[in-house]
């Protein structure tokens, strides 16, 4: 939670965690983990952290556009969860800004961060088992590097699209 409050990124934990207790075990630690630390985010930067929050996010050359559209649709906030460019961190930060209702931002942040969660989990678990001197068949092997190359590739094509939706609520973009 403190990594959270701090703006530091937490996906090294997140490995860790897939690393010492695997994937479905890792998630059930660090999902409701990340969405308390966001949830305390959240309110800080509603009350005493406001101006920290306005900060942060001034140097963001596309908040402004992000922020009011967000405070129109929550979909929006699911999207910027998606995208693995913005740091998580960061989008908690972001959207205690916007007028987005708690239970919309809890929502939200549960359905968005899943996919990296999983990303991270994955990468802790199969390191885990390398460094263990794991012996893979090579049918294993090509799974798992199957099964890395097919979340990477996810997260990177969510990434993609969440940067064109964003694109498209800046005013005066090309077109």
């Amino acid at each position: 939670m403190l990594l959270s409050i701090a703006a530091l990124p937490v996906f090294p934990l997140t490995i860790a965690l897939g690393s010492a207790y695997g994937i479905w075990r890792g998630f059930l630690i660090a999902m409701p983990s990340s969405v308390l630390a966001a949830i305390v985010v959240f309110l800080l930067g509603q009350s005493i952290l406001r101006e920290r929050a306005h900060r942060q996010v001034a140097g963001w050359p596309k908040g402004a556009a992000i922020m009011r559209a967000v405070g129109r649709s929550g979909w929006i906030a699911i999207l910027l969860r998606l995208s693995p460019i913005v740091p998580y961190n960061v989008i908690n930060y972001a959207l205690s800004l916007t007028d987005l209702p708690p239970g919309t931002y809890v929502t939200t942040t549960v359905v968005g961060i899943v996919p990296a969660t999983f990303m991270w989990l994955y990468l802790g678990a199969a390191g885990a088992t390398v460094a263990a001197g794991a012996k893979f068949t090579t049918f294993q092997l090509a799974m798992y590097l199957l099964g890395l190359i097919a979340t990477v590739l996810a997260v990177w094509l969510i990434g993609r699209e969440v940067r064109r939706s964003v694109d498209e609520l800046t005013p005066g973009r090309p077109s």
